[in-house]
């Protein structure tokens, strides 16, 4: 139960950043931001070969005010892709939840709500 909360509240945090980087892409978005911290290959997915080379310019300058306007640009122009990235992943969670299994392992004992009268042919209700 407290799996399934948690990919609750995962999926509920990732389409919440989603629409949150939709709505204000020019925000603070602390999830992408800790992602990209986490795996900075994330990046690739919406700035392009010009942008990163003028980002590594500016950190070589060590101007990191105009390294953070241009990274929320770039967040700005792929502002719709990155947030459905967020709702696909989230919905993916949700998805991906397992389902309650209905029947026992062979060899497993039944439940006492679904165990059969002792005198019943376990082959009669095939």
């Amino acid at each position: 139960m407290a799996l399934r909360l948690a990919r609750w509240i995962i999926a509920a945090t990732l389409a919440a950043s989603g629409v949150w980087i939709a709505i204000a892409p020019r925000a603070d978005q602390p999830l992408l931001d800790t992602l990209e911290r986490a795996f900075p290959a994330i990046r690739a997915a919406y700035i392009d070969d010009f942008t990163r080379a003028v980002i590594t310019a500016g950190l070589a300058r060590g101007d990191a005010s105009e390294v953070a306007r241009i990274r929320r640009q770039a967040r700005e122009a792929k502002r719709w892709w990155l947030a459905a990235a967020f709702l696909v992943f989230g919905f993916s969670v949700v998805v991906s939840l397992p389902r309650r299994s209905r029947t026992t392992r062979a060899g497993s004992p039944r439940p006492a709500d679904r165990a059969r009268p002792a005198g019943e042919d376990p082959r009669a209700g095939r």
